[in-house]
C-alpha cells in the first residue's frame, strides 16, 4: 500500500527537485545554514515523498486525521535544517490549506499542537546547537512565538471558513437531492431543456409514462419535437419573448409517441442544470378537463335531445341580431311552432316515440331553414330566427310555416306508428327595442292566438306597436282582473332537505279567467311586461303575499314567502316603497319575504337595476337569483350583489340522477353558492332519487311535485297544519335577530 502511494506521488516530485536545486544555490551563497546538503537534500526528498503519500491517503479517505502531523513535521525539519526556522513558518499553511479542502478537515487542536511543538523543538535545537539559524537566538525565539500565535489565528479562520463551506455544500447537496427527488417522483410529467438549443437534458418517469417516449428517446429530442408542426412557429415566438423566472405558459398541444395530441397546462422555471442555462417544465394533461368544459359550454346553450339551440341561446342571439338588423335596416323574424296535443301523443305512444317525433321535427326545421337559428324552447315548441327585408319578412315567415306544417301533416313513421301531426305557429317581426324580451313575448302572444284560430298562424309586427289589435281585448281583461282581484296566489312549499321540514312557500300568481278558467302566468305576464301592467301586477302579488304571511304568523307559523319579480320591476324606482309599505301594513318582518329575480335580469348591471336592488336589500329584504344556470353569469357580478340564495333551474335539477352533465352543473353550482356564502334552492324536484342526490350534495332547500304541487291558500293552510315547520332558518347571519323593517332611504 505504501509503495503504491509513493508511486502515485512521483508525478509531483518535480516540485521537490526544483526545491532541491534552490537549496543548492542558496548553500553556495551561504544562506542555507550549517546543515550539510548531504543531510538537507535527503530530508527534502524523503519528506516530500512522505507528504505526497500522506496527501494521497487523505484524499482517498476524505481527510488527514492524525496523519496531518506528517506534513507539518516535514515543514519543521526542512525550515530549521536550512536555518530559517520561524521565518518560513508560512510553509505550515500549504499542507493545512490542502487539508482543509477535503471533506473531513484535520482536528484543529491536533494541528495547532503539531505546529507549536514543531516550533518549540526547532527553537530548542537552535539553542543547544544542533542546527544553526540565520536569525539571532533572541529574535528567533520571539519570532517563533509570534509565528505560533499567528498560525493559530490563521488556522482558526481556515477551520471556520471550511466549516461554513462544508455547511453550504451540504445544504446545496440536500437541496439538489430534494429537487432531484421531487423531479423524479413528481406525478406530473417534468423535463429540463437547454435554453439555447432547446435540447432536452433530463426527464422524469411520469413524462415517460404519459407521453410514451422512452427515456433515451426523450434525451435525443428537442422540445419542438413534441409539438405539432403548426404549433412550432408560435412556440418559437413565445420563446423569443422576454421570460420571467417563473411563468405559466398556458395551454399547449403536445404530441405523444403514438401520434395522438393532448392539451397540456405548462408551467416553466428558469434554472441551471449541469452548468447550462436551462428551463424546467411541468406539464399537466388537461385534455379531459377542457373537453368537459367545452361540452358543458355546449350543453348550456343547446338542447340535449335534439342538439338544437335552447331558449338561452335564442334569447342571446335575438339581442345580438336586433342591433345588427336595426343597423342594416332589416327586419328580424322570429317564428315559434308548437305541436298540437303533443302531451296526449306522448302519453299514448310512450316517451321514446315522443322523443323521436321531436327529433324528426328538429331535423325538418333545420332542413327548411339552413341559414337560420333553429331552437327548441319548450317541451313541444320550436323557434326559428332569421333576418329579412321588411317588404318580404312576413311572406318568408309564412312560407316557412307553411312548409313546416306541410311536412308535419305528412304521415311520419315513428316506431310502429304512422303519425300525422298538426301544429300552430306564431310570428313576430322586429326590431322594436334592443332586448329579446318584447320579441319573445310577442311571438308567444301570437302563438296563443294561433291555437284558437282556424288558420293556425298569427303574426305580431313590432314596428307600429308592441302588440297588434287582436290582443287589446286580452290586455283589457288582464287590467280589469288586477283591479277586481281576479288574480289568485297559489303556494308551493319549500322544504329543508336535511330534515324534511317546511321552511316556507313560493307564491305563484294565477289568473282566474271567467271563461278560460285558471290561466298560467306564462300567458299573461309577458303581456303585462309590454303594456305597463307589470307594476300593478307586482303590487298586487306583494300585497297578497304579505297578507297571507301575516295570517300564517298569527297561526304560529314562522314561515317565509318568496315572490317573483319581472325584469321591468327592477327598473321601477317605486318598487322598494311598494314592498316596504305592504310589509309594514301587515306587520311582517322584512327578512321573511324573499324576492326572486331572474339571472339574466341582474346580469344587465344597469344603474337603475343596481339602485333598486340595493334599496331592497337595505330595507332588510332577501334576494334570490331565480333560474340560476340559464344565463351567462358573471362571477364578479354575483359577488357584488346583496344576494342570500340562488335557485337552481328545474331544467338542470330534474336530471341529476341520470344525466351526468346535469349532475356536474348542479353540483358545481351548489359548491359555488356555498363558497359565496349563499343558500341553494332546487326547483323541479319530482322524485325521491333527485331529492336524495341533492341532499347528499348539501343543497339546503327544494321544491317540486315530489313534495307538493302549488295549492291555493286554503289547501296550503290545511297541508301546513299537518307538517313540521322550521323556524329561524332565514336569518342571513345565524344567531342574529332579523333586521327591523325600514323605509327606503332610512338610515
Amino acid at each position: 500500500m505504501l509503495r503504491h502511494r509513493v508511486v502515485k506521488a512521483l508525478p509531483r516530485s518535480g516540485v521537490v527537485v526544483l526545491t532541491a536545486v534552490a537549496f543548492v544555490v542558496l548553500h553556495e551563497r551561504g544562506l542555507l545554514g550549517s546543515t550539510p546538503l548531504t543531510i538537507v537534500l535527503p530530508i527534502l526528498l524523503v519528506g516530500g515523498l512522505a507528504t505526497e503519500a500522506t496527501f494521497q491517503h487523505a484524499r482517498h479517505r476524505g481527510g488527514y486525521g492524525p496523519l496531518i502531523v506528517v506534513p507539518l513535521a516535514v515543514v519543521t525539519l526542512v525550515t530549521y535544517a536550512i536555518g530559517w526556522g520561524p521565518a518560513l513558518s508560512i510553509g505550515y499553511l500549504f499542507p493545512l490549506g490542502e487539508a482543509y479542502k477535503l471533506e473531513r478537515p484535520p482536528p484543529f487542536g491536533l494541528s495547532v499542537t503539531a505546529i507549536l511543538v514543531g516550533l518549540g523543538l526547532g527553537e530548542l535545537s537552535v539553542s543547544v546547537g544542533i542546527v544553526r539559524s540565520h536569525i539571532p537566538a533572541g529574535d528567533g525565539h520571539a519570532l517563533a512565538a509570534l509565528a505560533g500565535l499567528g498560525l493559530a489565528f490563521v488556522l482558526q479562520m481556515l477551520a471556520s471558513t471550511s466549516a461554513e463551506r462544508r455547511a453550504a455544500v451540504g445544504a446545496l447537496a440536500a437541496r439538489e437531492s430534494s429537487f432531484r427527488q421531487l423531479f423524479e417522483q413528481n406525478p406530473h410529467p417534468m423535463w429540463v431543456y437547454d435554453e439555447r438549443d432547446l435540447a432536452i437534458l433530463a426527464v422524469n418517469d411520469a413524462a415517460v409514462r404519459a407521453y410514451g417516449y422512452s427515456h433515451d428517446q426523450w434525451l435525443g429530442m428537442r422540445i419542438t419535437d413534441i409539438r405539432p408542426e403548426d404549433d412550432v412557429a408560435s412556440l418559437e415566438e413565445n420563446l423569443r419573448s422576454p421570460r420571467d423566472e417563473y411563468e405559466d405558459s398556458g395551454v399547449w398541444r403536445h404530441r405523444r409517441a403514438d401520434g395522438s395530441l393532448i392539451e397540456a397546462q405548462v408551467t416553466s422555471h428558469r434554472t441551471e442544470y449541469l452548468g447550462s442555462a436551462g428551463v424546467m417544465v411541468m406539464a399537466i394533461d388537461v385534455t379531459e378537463r377542457n373537453r368537459l368544459q367545452r361540452h358543458l359550454a355546449y350543453q348550456t346553450v343547446h338542447d340535449d335531445l335534439t342538439g338544437l339551440a335552447n331558449r338561452r341561446q335564442l334569447s342571446t342571439r335575438i339581442a345580438e341580431q336586433l342591433a345588427e338588423s336595426r343597423a342594416a335596416g332589416k327586419a328580424l323574424v322570429l317564428v315559434s311552432l308548437d305541436i298540437d296535443r303533443f302531451q296526449e301523443l306522448n302519453a299514448a305512444l310512450g316517451h321514446d316515440a315522443g322523443d323521436r317525433l321531436l327529433q324528426r321535427v328538429a331535423e325538418d326545421l333545420s332542413t327548411l331553414a339552413p341559414g337560420s337559428l333553429v331552437a327548441r324552447v319548450g317541451s313541444d315548441e320550436f323557434s326559428v330566427l332569421f333576418s329579412s327585408n321588411w317588404e318580404s319578412a312576413e311572406v318568408e315567415a309564412r312560407s316557412l310555416v307553411d312548409a313546416a306544417l306541410s311536412l308535419l301533416n305528412t304521415p311520419l313513421h315513428i316506431g310502429e306508428a304512422m303519425l300525422a301531426v298538426e301544429a300552430s305557429a306564431g310570428i313576430a317581426i322586429g326590431p322594436a327595442t334592443g332586448s329579446s324580451t318584447p320579441m319573445m313575448a310577442a311571438v308567444q302572444e301570437a302563438l296563443i292566438r294561433a291555437k284558437k284560430s282556424v288558420a293556425r298562424v298569427e303574426v305580431n309586427d313590432l314596428r307600429s306597436a308592441p302588440l297588434r289589435k287582436p290582443s287589446l281585448a286580452v290586455i283589457g281583461e288582464l287590467r280589469h282582473a288586477i283591479e277586481r282581484g281576479d288574480l289568485r296566489l297559489h303556494y308551493q312549499p319549500k322544504m329543508a332537505l336535511q330534515t324534511g321540514q317546511v321552511v316556507g312557500f313560493e307564491a305563484l300568481v294565477r289568473w282566474q279567467h271567467p271563461q278560460r278558467g285558471l290561466v298560467s302566468p306564462d300567458e299573461f305576464v309577458p303581456l303585462a311586461e309590454q303594456t305597463g301592467l307589470v307594476r300593478p301586477l307586482a303590487a298586487f302579488v306583494v300585497e297578497q303575499a304579505a297578507h297571507q304571511l301575516a295570517y300564517w304568523r298569527e297561526m304560529g307559523f314562522d314561515l317565509f314567502l318568496s315572490v317573483n319579480l319581472a325584469a321591468a320591476n327592477l327598473t321601477d324606482p317605486d318598487l322598494p316603497d311598494v314592498v316596504v309599505s305592504a310589509l309594514h301594513d301587515h306587520e311582517c318582518p322584512a327578512d321573511r319575504l324573499t324576492l326572486e329575480i331572474t339571472e339574466s335580469t341582474v346580469m344587465a348591471e344597469t344603474e337603475r337595476v343596481n339602485a333598486v336592488v340595493r334599496q331592497l336589500s337595505d330595507a332588510g329584504l332577501e334576494l334570490s337569483i331565480d333560474d340560476f344556470g340559464t344565463a351567462n353569469s358573471s362571477l364578479a357580478r354575483l359577488r357584488a350583489l346583496p344576494l342570500s340564495e340562488i335557485k337552481l333551474d328545474k331544467s338542470f335539477v330534474s336530471g341529476v340522477d341520470r344525466q351526468w352533465e346535469d349532475a356536474i352543473i348542479v353540483r358545481s353550482s351548489i359548491n359555488l353558492a356555498h363558497d359565496l356564502g349563499l343558500r341553494v334552492v332546487a326547483e323541479g324536484v319530482e322524485s325521491a332519487a333527485v331529492a336524495d342526490v341533492l341532499r347528499g350534495w348539501g343543497c339546503e332547500l327544494a321544491q317540486g311535485y315530489w313534495f307538493s304541487r302549488p295549492m291555493d291558500a286554503f289547501v296550503a293552510t290545511r297541508w301546513l297544519m299537518s307538517k313540521e315547520v322550521v323556524t329561524g332558518l332565514r336569518s342571513r347571519h345565524l344567531g342574529e335577530q332579523p333586521p327591523p323593517l325600514r323605509a327606503c332611504g332610512e338610515p
